[in-house]
């Protein structure tokens, strides 16, 4: 089983519902929500017709929106959508600023940061899920974000009340006091996400022994965060396997007894920031999986002055490991490419890690989804 874990940004979104014929009991999406997705509302007159303004400093008009409301909030119902109804976690985010290096962007978290500070909000959100019947909520437990054994017991046992099934996230170094937790109130039917975030499968050897020997009932999935949040896309190699990425865990969970695996599918676990632009420089980097070497091809034009400039080299390199890469000429992610050559574009950062994420996922269902 695989879990290619994504937070609710654009481009992780597109790349959902673009390859929602992937999903399935082999490869379960998780999402991590950051913020709500509200349906947009427009102020209307007595008539029915939206009223309009005009944008300053320009000669054309548009429609005002309403205010937002919690009636407008539809982040279950779109993600339902995108994924087309396939069984999907459910992980309302929380996070540890201390974490996350730079400035955040709270502005474009603001529900992440309200469920950091409220822990009622944060059970009535995974409850929610109950209205849908493929959503799997994520009750997750973070050396910042605990909850007592009792609660804890209390928390599984309404959720499953409410759903066939739930997963339990946790992080690695909790797993000792919540152990005997584990074992005695996760069903068959349950999921258990062991969290090593950035560490390195083999430094976590001792642990993943005591792991195999958990004897709960619940599905045991091990999640790893390979590709590291402080690595820069200038020191990668270029137009070869990289040894920055060390996606360990897709090759050797299963040696542990271990259900399946979860990663970013070659993203970093990021999260919005404040000035988070490139001002125009910066390293044009492609990442494109091989799931035959369970590694990841690295493309990097390391002139930093270029900015995007420099993935026209990218590109060429790309494909020119087209028969290496794609030898039976099936990847989506090398169709994406193609169709930037024929518009003549190079495409943005985003742009990039859509190509990334894409390959990732296409290329594990082509082996082992389909």
């Amino acid at each position: 089983m695989y879990i290619p874990m994504m937070k609710t940004r654009q481009e992780e979104l597109r790349v959902s519902k673009e390859l929602n014929y992937c999903f399935s009991d082999d490869i379960i999406p998780l999402f991590e929500i950051l913020n709500e997705i509200y349906e947009k509302k427009y102020e209307i007159d007595e008539d029915g017709n939206h009223i309009m303004e005009t944008i300053p400093g320009k000669n054309r008009r548009k429609s005002i929106l309403k205010e937002k409301t919690s009636n407008d909030i539809i982040t279950l119902d779109k993600i339902n959508y995108i994924v087309n109804k396939s069984k999907v976690f459910i992980d309302y985010f929380r996070f540890d600023v201390n974490k996350y290096d730079r400035q955040l962007d709270i502005n474009s978290m603001t529900l992440a940061y309200k469920l950091n500070n409220n822990k009622d909000e944060y059970i009535k959100k995974l409850k929610d899920t109950s209205s849908y019947e493929n959503m799997i909520p994520v009750l997750s437990l973070k050396k910042t974000f605990i909850f007592s054994n009792e609660r804890t017991i209390e928390i599984i046992k309404e959720l499953q009340s409410l759903k066939i099934s739930i997963a339990f996230r946790i992080e690695d170094e909790l797993y000792s006091r919540y152990k005997d937790i584990i074992e005695k109130n996760l069903r068959a039917t349950d999921y258990l996400l062991y969290d090593i975030n950035e560490q390195n499968f083999y430094s976590k050897i001792i642990e993943l022994d005591e792991l195999k020997e958990c004897k709960t009932r619940a599905k045991k999935i091990l999640l790893n965060s390979p590709r590291r949040l402080k690595c820069a896309n200038k020191e990668y190699e270029d137009c070869c396997l990289t040894d920055l990425i060390d996606n360990a865990v897709a090759k050797k969970y299963i040696e542990y007894d271990l259900d399946g695996f979860g990663d970013y599918g070659g993203l970093k676990d990021q999260l919005p920031v404040n000035n988070g632009g490139s001002n125009g420089t910066g390293a044009a980097l492609a990442l494109l999986y091989s799931y035959k070497d369970k590694s990841f091809y690295s493309f990097c034009n390391s002139d930093t002055s270029l900015g995007l400039r420099g993935y026209q080299d990218v590109i060429n390199n790309v494909l020119s490991y087209e028969n290496v890469l794609n030898p039976n000429n099936n990847c989506v992610a090398y169709i994406k490419v193609k169709t930037m050559v024929t518009q003549n574009r190079s495409g943005s950062w985003s742009t990039w890690n859509n190509i990334a994420l894409t390959r990732y996922i296409h290329q594990i269902y082509l082996e082992t989804g389909k």
